[in-house]
């Protein structure tokens, strides 16, 4: 956040709010102020096998998938993005020049999102390294509402609050007169 605040350009700054919540995931940082460069990629874990690219929540679960995979005798290569626009290209690059594969990890919809930029990035500039097609895990293709938001319906004063089993609508406020008309009109 340092970076984005001491930067010259705008930036829309994002972060999973669950990885703050998530105990296992504490990670020991430096008292003194210091910076994370816009546009830099990490390697978050050392691998051969292949490469798998994510960012902000998917980087615990990659990690993990990486621990995993290794028990099968597979490594896999963790970068994570950091950032997607400057996207570290050279990290992309690197990484798949020296594995031949790609995994793209994100959580959202796999339509249009940024795995299909950094998959279009390895079918320009990597074609010739790849062993395997370019492989996508991504969210659904549709937008879903958080668990604790409250969404409100076209209909006046409609709205509903999804729970993790179920969808509630409150139609409470509406009229039944409409029903009665449209009744009446089907008995004639």
């Amino acid at each position: 956040m340092l970076s984005a605040l001491r930067g010259e350009d705008p930036v829309i700054f994002m972060e999973p709010k669950r990885l703050y919540r998530d105990p296992t995931l504490a990670e020991e940082v430096p008292e003194e102020a210091y910076t994370v460069p816009i546009g830099k990629a990490r390697l978050a874990r050392e691998g051969s096998h292949i490469s798998v690219f994510c960012y902000g929540a998917m980087v615990p679960v990659c990690l993990q998938a990486a621990e995993k995979s290794q028990e099968n005798g597979i490594s896999l290569e963790v970068i994570d993005l950091r950032t997607l626009l400057p996207l570290d290209e050279e990290a992309v690059l690197a990484s798949v020049r020296k594995t031949g594969r790609a995994l793209i990890v994100h959580e959202a919809p796999k339509y249009c999102g940024v795995g299909a930029e950094i998959a279009a990035l390895l079918a320009e500039e990597a074609v010739d390294s790849l062993e395997a097609p370019v492989l996508r895990v991504a969210g659904f293709d549709t937008p879903f509402p958080t668990r604790s938001r409250t969404i409100t319906s076209p209909i006046r004063g409609a709205s509903s609050t999804r729970s993790s089993e179920s969808w509630h609508f409150d139609t409470s406020h509406i009229s039944s007169s409409r029903s009665t008309a449209t009744q009446s009109q089907h008995s004639k």
